[in-house]
């Protein structure tokens, strides 16, 4: 039975989606020439710049070529100016024999302004048999990962560079730097595919602030207390699960960008597995935070997604046939109390570690102090690998709560833990609750109104039959498999709160705890 859980309970987490790196980038043999450089940008925009397409009649011959490709996909794009100059850094990396990574390629998108997603790239000859590799890195990006934007460089020497991205949000103009004591103003909307917008800054010292907009809208304001470099990340959410449609770097007080170059290299499926979850647990032990356990169901969950990822040509954590993280979890029989899921797309783990950990929502989910366990898997896709993390927290057996008498006490441990006041344990509630929690568990289709509803029309009979009276409460039903999971619930660690019923029947699998309870003088969210 698909039980509703309690809306306090975290079983969602954060699933969340990160931009898709391209493969390495090919070296064409070429003189040491160097394309001119436009002037660095001090904002940020939304907006397409002027100077999109660089090189004169060779760049507008390959850009219809390159748009007339985009709309046989189904896509429609505009040139812009900070992918062009991101196109001519590419040449100057390419002719000064350096190797190219996504890391370095997007901070220099950043720092031309682009506030968008970087999806893929390419430099190649253009009168050459490599001039395919533009065709190629199209067809890295899934293809339910619109490209919106475009940059082309074309050098009078015949070597060429495309950059592709996604802009799926408008917002005005910020900064890029500030001084300390400043704040950045967010104000604009995500795109119409989403049904509302997430707002996410790491902090210097690593911690994450979220904000959650109630609609498409976007409006958040977040003030500079120290200097550092700080992480922005925008999101559109809805039906597709979470998007990440901007994350940019800022910098506050006397720091600047640097040169961001990370040392990955290609390895097989399970060598990238190995060393994605040493780099985890390299970074959670930084953290300060218990190291991850393998897990072998989870990993079995995490290898099904990127698989079907793989072979469905799509990158997102709702998939057309298996649904959202938890059904997966459902499905494959999984009991956890909470969960998170991570995905990404990259030519090595240490470049699938940073881009994670270089994502404000992302980082937020690879350093979930509740979680104890993880499992990772990397399938072979669009010359790359595509890494799907399942996090989850895991519960002991012993560590379960059984029947209602193990409930009230890890109820009334958790408020004395807290400093809190004890409540009285009250027959009057106690009943109600029993019939709440009996109409729920009797319903073909369980929901926690007809709950509430059951309990109410319990309570009123109760006063009633014992000529009593009861001041105002708050109640709730759901499935508590993890003790931890009270600690979540705002009205359980209520200060008012005076009196208290509960009812708690084991599940079928004895895996979880269906609860009602009832708090006399507690705030319900």
């Amino acid at each position: 039975m698909f039980l509703r859980r309690w809306f306090w309970m975290p079983a969602i987490g954060l699933c969340l989606n990160c931009a898709a790196p391209s493969a390495p980038l090919r070296r064409a043999p070429a003189p040491h020439v160097v394309a001119p450089r436009a002037a660095e940008a001090t904002r940020y925009s939304t907006e397409p710049a002027a100077g999109g397409v660089i090189g004169g009649v060779p760049a507008q011959e390959l850009e219809r070529e390159l748009v007339a490709e985009l709309a046989r996909r189904g896509n429609s794009a505009v040139a812009d100016g900070a992918l062009g100059a991101t196109a001519g850094w590419i040449l100057d990396e390419l002719a000064l024999g350096r190797s190219l990574d996504q890391s370095s390629s997007e901070a220099t998108a950043r720092r031309n302004g682009f506030a968008g997603v970087v999806l893929s790239m390419a430099g190649f000859e253009l009168h050459s048999g490599q001039k395919a590799l533009w065709r190629d890195a199209i067809g890295r990006v899934p293809a339910n990962m619109p490209i919106t934007r475009y940059g082309i460089y074309v050098h009078q020497d015949g070597r060429a560079a495309v950059v592709f991205g996604s802009v799926e949000v408008s917002l005005a103009a910020f900064p890029q730097k500030f001084a300390l004591n400043e704040a950045v103003e967010l104000k604009g909307e995500v795109g119409p595919r989403f049904a509302f917008a997430r707002v996410f800054l790491t902090k210097p010292d690593g911690s994450v602030e979220q904000q959650v907009m109630p609609s498409r809208a976007v409006q958040a304001r977040f003030p500079f207390a120290t200097d550092g470099v700080y992480k922005l990340e925008v999101m559109g959410d809805g039906d597709t699960g979470p998007v990440i449609v901007a994350n940019v770097p800022l910098w506050v007080g006397a720091v600047g960008p640097q040169r961001e170059a990370i040392s990955g290299r290609a390895t097989t499926p399970a060598e990238s597995e190995a060393r994605l979850f040493e780099l985890l647990n390299q970074s959670r032990t930084a953290a300060r935070l218990p190291a991850l356990a393998a897990d072998e169901a989870l990993r079995d969950v995490a290898s099904a997604h990127a698989t079907d990822m793989a072979e469905h040509d799509f990158f997102g954590h709702v998939s057309p046939t298996t649904g959202d993280p938890e059904a997966r979890l459902r499905r494959a029989g999984v009991i956890v109390s909470a969960y998170g899921e991570n995905i990404a797309q990259a030519d090595s783990p240490e470049n699938a570690h940073e881009s994670l950990m270089n994502s404000p929502g992302h980082r937020a989910v690879m350093l979930g102090a509740q979680f104890t366990h993880v499992g990772i898997a990397a399938v072979p896709a669009h010359s790359a690998l595509v890494y799907t993390l399942v996090f989850a927290r895991r519960v002991a057996p012993e560590a379960t709560l059984r029947n209602a008498d193990d409930l009230q006490a890890a109820f009334l441990a958790l408020r004395a833990k807290n400093g809190l006041s004890k409540p009285v344990a009250d027959d009057i509630y106690r009943v109600a609750a029993e019939a709440g929690l009996a109409a729920y568990l009797a319903a073909p289709v369980p929901s926690s109104e007809l709950a509430v509803t059951a309990m109410h029309a319990a309570l009123v009979r109760e006063v009633e039959r014992t000529h009593a009276s009861r001041a105002g409460s708050c109640s709730f039903v759901g499935e508590l498999i993890d003790p931890e999971q009270l600690a979540g619930n705002s009205a359980v660690l209520g200060p008012g709160v005076r009196r208290f019923g509960l009812a708690a029947q084991l599940r079928g699998d004895g895996k979880a705890l269906i609860v009602m309870m009832v708090l006399e003088g507690a705030q319900c969210s």
